[in-house]
């Protein structure tokens, strides 16, 4: 813990100077090769208040049950924090004004109130480049979008290359001696820190599930880069934002596994030597989440065409369904409901399938898009049968899964992937299908699949949740230790 303190103020006091050099160089020079240094200082300054948030946090965590009183310079560090936000967040702040005083198509009205929530923080970037999808302010969507994409990917990335080669995972007392371990080290307060060599098949799984999961949001950080700047081309054949939601999906999955076999392998060794879960395991779960929601966020960017398009991407337009149903009427995109077009008979459409006067026919759509959430539909499918096999009181099956996964948190596991899939499948649905259907009429009230598989999603969280659960306290089976769990 100690260690993980110094390390966080030592970089905290690294941004923190990077935004006070830069503010001062933003005085004299706005920008050094197509670098802003009133957006670096402003970044540099939010890093900052982020480190050191995580330095003190994990100081107090460590001290609250000593004896000892606190400091000045306690205080002093848990006011750098708000310090340092509020000067990045000002310094956004006027940048933005500033920006938002030439861009004379856009009304009065917006600049007021949608620049400094835009710029406010990457959730607020989200809210506000979906409030902003109007004609009249495309460019401050693009601008909110560009902002928020790059600063999380920067921050996420750091934080989940520090979780990972730290040693704050985990700790525990043994011969006397302290143990602090993390994936790939440990380290004693008598021998000091050495590499773990495992020999435990969980330990291996989880190493693989991160480094995966770190390749994959490298990758993303790598394809959100701005490459105009540095090479003058772009990208002619892959979208840049589609790539960089791919591959942050891929990533928040990859984690989740992970942060799931870590779990399920420490409650087994607290049965023998206890163990308690320290800051880098706790910090991974809001990694997991940003993964998961900048896969969102970029692939909202992609369908806008905000940024990161592409020569490639000027056509992603939807081009309707296959020529060869000439007997059905053309419609931009499908999904789960029925359809008007003025006086045309009501079109009932599935994913698979469209019918019309009682005639159905297999449905051939020209859009990326129906393919996703195809896809995501039949992996959740997929997911949910092995949710259901996992759960089977079939014993040959059950003793040979016993050696890798006990038998609850496998089903909690899946139950888990298929709601993220089943939710991805949806979000895709909505985000991109509901502008293509504006030349028809959408009739809610026949939406009856769309919301059963909602419906569907939210009891696969359950179902995860309660299997976890049950594993994690054996009282509430309900009967004795070591009997199976039913399948929920």
């Amino acid at each position: 813990a100690d260690h993980a303190v110094r390390a966080f103020m030592f970089l905290g006091m690294i941004a923190g100077a990077v935004s006070f050099f830069g503010l001062c160089a933003s005085f004299f020079k706005s920008e050094v090769a197509s670098m802003s240094l009133t957006k670096t200082s402003a970044n540099a300054s939010i890093l900052a208040a982020l480190f050191a948030m995580i330095a003190m946090a994990v100081f107090t965590g460590v001290s609250a049950g000593s004896t000892n009183s606190y400091g000045w310079s306690f205080g002093l560090g848990w006011a750098s924090f708000p310090l340092f936000l509020i000067t990045g967040l000002l310094m956004l702040i006027a940048m933005s004004v500033y920006t938002g005083h030439f861009t004379s198509h856009v009304s009065i009205e917006s600049r007021g109130w949608c620049f400094w929530v835009a710029w406010f923080c990457f959730p607020c970037s989200l809210a506000a480049g979906i409030v902003l999808f109007k004609p009249n302010m495309i460019f401050l969507a693009a601008l909110v979008f560009e902002s928020g994409c790059c600063q999380c990917f920067k921050y996420k990335a750091m934080i989940y290359t520090f979780c990972h080669a730290s040693h704050g995972w985990t700790t525990f007392t043994r011969n006397a001696d302290t143990y602090n371990s993390g994936l790939w080290i440990m380290c004693t307060l008598k021998f000091g820190c050495h590499p773990m060599q495992s020999t435990d098949v969980y330990l291996d799984i989880t190493r693989s599930f991160m480094v995966l999961g770190l390749l994959a949001s490298v990758i993303a950080m790598v394809w959100a880069i701005d490459w105009d700047h540095v090479i003058h081309c772009n990208f002619t054949f892959v979208p840049k934002s589609l790539m960089t939601s791919i591959f942050s999906f891929l990533s928040g999955i990859c984690v989740l596994l992970a942060l799931l076999v870590f779990e399920i392998k420490l409650n087994k060794k607290s049965k023998y030597v206890p163990h308690s879960k320290e800051w880098a395991f706790y910090l991974t779960f809001p990694i997991c989440g940003l993964c998961f929601l900048a896969g969102i966020y970029n692939f909202v960017t992609y369908k806008k065409q905000l940024w990161g398009t592409g020569k490639s991407a000027t056509h992603v337009g939807p081009d309707g369904i296959d020529d060869a149903d000439e007997d059905l009427p053309h419609i931009f995109s499908t999904g789960w409901g029925m359809f008007e077009e003025d006086t045309v008979q009501p079109i009932y459409s599935g994913l698979w399938t469209v019918c019309r006067d009682e005639k159905c026919s297999y449905l051939r759509v020209r859009e990326t898009n129906l393919d996703f959430v195809r896809a995501f539909m039949a992996v959740a499918t997929f997911s949910s049968l092995l949710t259901i096999l996992s759960s089977t009181e079939w014993d040959p099956l059950t003793a040979c899964m016993e050696d890798f996964f006990p038998e609850g948190p496998l089903a909690a596991m899946f139950s888990f992937l298929t709601g993220c899939f089943m939710l991805t499948a949806m979000l895709i649905f909505e985000v991109t299908f509901n502008e293509l259907l504006e030349p028809v009429t959408l009739i809610l009230a026949e939406k009856w699949s769309f919301f059963l598989t909602c419906a569907t999603c939210g009891l696969s969280f359950a179902t995860g949740l309660l299997n976890f659960l049950i594993y994690k306290f054996p009282s509430m089976r309900g009967r004795p230790e070591g009997h199976k769990v039913l399948p929920v």
